[in-house]
């Protein structure tokens, strides 16, 4: 079995927890960019996916590939050689934080728990539109 989706937006990593006093308690709250790029991610999944869940016993593959827009001041020369992968993006979000925020939001969604990702591709190129594409298939 095999589902492939995208989202078509400028990829997000997942955002480092924030911690806040209240009082004498510590309080640890995720962010709310990466709350709202995970719920876009479960949406986008629901809906071009049509609800197919890789059982708790499944092995799953997952490959992340995401294209991030050329940025405004980039030379003709430079952008060109952006779109034709002679340039990649070695800019922020990292390649684990990218499959962190897409992993997370697709558990119980996609698959019973992330921990059942074997095998993870995370790849990072430009592109005339920003978009992540999901492609996610169980190994036997």
């Amino acid at each position: 079995m095999e589902v492939q989706f995208s989202i078509k937006t400028i990829p997000q990593g997942k955002q480092r927890p924030v911690f806040s006093r209240h009082g004498s308690r510590v309080v640890t709250y995720t962010p709310e960019k990466t709350v709202s790029y995970e719920q876009l991610v479960k949406t986008e999944y629901a809906r071009q996916c049509k609800g197919i869940f890789f059982d708790k016993e499944q092995a799953v593959e997952i490959q992340i590939t995401a294209y991030f827009p050329v940025p405004a001041s980039a030379s003709a020369k430079r952008e060109s050689d952006m779109l034709h992968r002679n340039v990649f993006p070695t800019k922020k979000p990292d390649c684990d934080n990218i499959a962190k925020a897409v992993c997370d939001a697709l558990n119980g969604v996609a698959y019973h728990d992330d921990k059942q990702i074997v095998r993870l591709t995370v790849l990072k190129f430009y592109a005339e539109q920003p978009e992540v594409k999901i492609y996610i298939k169980n190994i036997t």
